[in-house]
């Protein structure tokens, strides 16, 4: 590998650029620690049905899921969430449409598995989304319904009471989501496929 001008400069800012790595690291800390605070909140609120968590496999999400063990085949029916949470995701920097919440089906990413439950799939897709959110495409598999987030401002990332406020809004959106159609869906996630499943 043959250094260039740009690993010049690096080289000769080395120390401003090492305070910068550390600022960075603070700034995700910081938004990790939001995270799971609003989590915790979240959790404690709609305990015990609802247990929010914080996940990180490469794309930091939050989220919950619901109806276990799905008509006994160990899937969650419903998921509900945001996920990409990292601070380059949030304020847009890769990509503007980054960050999304998002309702989600393991039945529906999985086509053997929705092709053995044709109705629960079709009931799920006939669900009215919350207020703003979209169906997804089809091509988003395992995704019902997602809300592309706008790019978070700068002052709303460092600010711990406006960013436990963004995360909220959605996931409250979210939840009250799932609440509402909870009568529907713990029937839904226990009915046999050759059982009639109630109907929206």
């Amino acid at each position: 590998m043959q250094l260039d001008s740009s690993h010049q400069i690096v080289l000769e800012n080395l120390n401003t650029f090492q305070k910068a790595q550390r600022c960075l690291d603070e700034v995700e800390a910081h938004l990790q620690s939001v995270l799971r605070e609003v989590a915790d909140e979240l959790s404690a609120l709609h305990a015990p049905l609802y247990d929010f968590k914080v996940d990180n496999d490469g794309s930091t999400y939050l989220q919950t899921r619901a109806f276990p063990n799905m008509d006994n085949t160990g899937a969650h029916l419903i998921t509900i969430g945001i996920e990409r949470l990292t601070s380059t995701d949030l304020l847009g920097l890769a990509n503007p449409e980054a960050t999304r919440a998002y309702i989600y089906s393991e039945l529906l990413n999985d086509p053997k598995r929705a092709t053995n439950y044709p109705n629960m799939v079709n009931i799920l897709r006939q669900l009215t989304p919350p207020d703003g959110f979209l169906a997804a495409a089809p091509q988003m598999h395992g995704y019902l319904f997602v809300k592309q987030l706008a790019p978070v401002p700068v002052p709303t990332v460092c600010s711990r009471t406006l960013l436990k406020s963004f995360f909220r809004q959605t996931l409250d959106v979210l939840t009250s989501w799932l609440i509402t159609n909870t009568p529907q869906l713990s029937s839904l996630a226990g009915e046999k496929p050759s059982t009639p499943v109630i109907s929206v």
